[in-house]
């Protein structure tokens, strides 16, 4: 009835409770923030270095999938997207169908991009 949407996040392997929003496209929306502002503290020296690329991993939702694609290819114009993939079993099983992951992720030998 809530249509409550949890955000985790994954720092160090440890899987934590992010925030709780009412839809999905806040969900989407908070995901972005919370990247953004990564990019702009804890990770400013890598991504000043265009060192930074973002993934973003679905279950079984890969045309939402690729909506959010253009969602976080607008708001990081600057930054590749490595991929877009199916999370694996592992975490699809817990989380269920219809999720959306966006990460980012380090290459330091910017000619691999």
């Amino acid at each position: 009835m809530l249509n409550i949407k949890p955000i985790l996040q994954i720092h160090g392997g440890k899987l934590d409770a992010y925030a709780k929003v009412l839809s999905f496209g806040q969900a989407k929306q908070r995901m972005i923030a919370a990247i953004r502002n990564d990019l702009n503290t804890t990770l400013k020296d890598f991504y000043d270095k265009g060192e930074m690329v973002l993934s973003i991993a679905h279950t079984n939702a890969p045309e939402e999938a690729e909506k959010f694609r253009a969602e976080v290819e607008k708001a990081f114009p600057g930054i590749k997207i490595e991929f877009v993939d199916p999370l694996s079993l592992s975490v699809a099983c817990h989380i269920g169908p219809g999720s959306l992951a966006l990460a980012t992720s380090r290459v330091e030998n910017k000619d691999n991009l």
